[in-house]
This record gives C-alpha cells, structure tokens and sequence, in this order.
C-alpha cells in the first residue's frame, strides 16, 4: 500500500510550479478513496489468510501422522 502510495504521488510530487495546487487537489481524493477502501477491506483479508493458515498446519499435520503410521508397519 506504501508502495502504490508513493507511485501514485510521484507525478504530483514532480510537478515544478504553477497549477500544483490543481494536481495535489486531482490527484489527492481518488488516492484517499483507494487506500479508505483498501484499510476496510484489511480485516476481510486477514480473516482469509487464517483460514487458510489454518488448513495448511491441519494438512501438515495429517501428513506427519500419516508418514507416522507408514513408518511404523
């Protein structure tokens, strides 16, 4: 998000004089807009990614006691 952030300012930032209030102004809101999105749509994808950490270690996990069990007979 940092990064994205930071490319999305460059061309504002790069403006020399003049009509840079016109830029900051254009270019400030969708930026503001994107990145409000992207910070309520964190817990979503947080949620997500535990859900699947979850299914990992359980699959680890039958995969251990299953090479257990070939190794015992």
């Amino acid at each position: 998000m940092i990064v994205i952030t930071t490319l999305e300012w460059l061309p504002a930032l790069m403006v020399r004089s003049g009509n840079i209030d016109s830029w900051v102004t254009i270019l400030l809101f969708p930026l503001l807009a994107v990145n409000a999105y992207q910070i309520l749509m964190l817990p979503k994808y947080n949620r997500q990614s535990d859900e699947d950490k979850a299914k990992l270690d359980a699959r680890k996990k039958a995969r251990k006691a299953s090479m257990k069990t070939a190794k015992a007979k």
